[in-house]
């Protein structure tokens, strides 16, 4: 959402930098009542449920299993019923599934924001096509690389012990993304528009680079 916000203010299409006033922090998931811990054995591997259900449903059992800011307890039978409720949402919705065919429907109608919420559902095709029409596209690398940080985030706050705030979360993932949008600017750039695709591209390609100078690997 940051990612969008900020491509269509330089566009001039908004006046504001931010699309919420506050980040909504999630709580604390326990295991029969107490905070999961390694040492106490209680902890849940989420492998064997995601390939029996998916990711997508393991992530909304853990937002639905209680108040989103408090948490709630695992139950490994709870997930069964946001499995069938998610089967029914997808016999109702027909989802494109991203080809030329799909982005030039978009583009016929007047779309002119595309923004990838998960890992390159977009084929090849489809992203030539958003491009050639020069419509404000962006790539999920970017777009979708906020909840990436997050978890990063989280697992720094986990391996050093250093809990942050919800607000202390909130400026570091300002940072994080408009930094990305910076980046996809600067090596996207083809004077009458923004190629946002071949800005995340040089952009992870020059961070990787420089990395592995500084590292002394080339």
């Amino acid at each position: 959402a940051r990612f969008i916000t900020k491509a269509l203010r330089d566009l001039k299409f908004i006046n504001f930098d931010e699309p919420f006033k506050k980040l909504y922090h999630q709580g604390t998931i326990t295991k029969d009542g107490a905070k999961m811990s390694k040492s106490k054995g209680n902890t849940v591997a989420p492998d064997q449920f995601i390939e029996t259900y998916g990711s997508d449903t393991f992530r909304i059992y853990l937002m639905f299993m209680g108040p989103y800011d408090e948490g709630g307890d695992w139950n490994d039978k709870g997930i069964k019923g946001i499995d069938r409720f998610l089967k029914k949402v997808w016999k109702i919705i027909n989802l494109p599934n991203g080809n030329e065919d799909d982005a030039k429907t978009l583009t016929t109608n007047g779309c002119f924001v595309v923004a990838e919420g998960a890992n390159m559902p977009s084929t090849t095709e489809a992203v030539e096509h958003f491009i050639n029409e020069k419509i404000l596209f962006g790539p999920g690398k970017a777009a979708n690389a906020g909840g990436v940080a997050v978890s990063g985030i989280e697992m720094s706050q986990n391996s050093t012990r250093m809990p942050l705030t919800s607000e202390e979360v909130d400026n570091i993932l300002k940072g994080i993304m408009t930094h990305i949008h910076t980046t996809c600017v600067k090596f996207g750039d083809k004077g009458d528009f923004i190629n946002y695709v071949d800005g995340a591209n040089i952009g992870g390609f020059v961070r990787v680079a420089d990395s592995m100078i500084d590292q002394g690997i080339v």
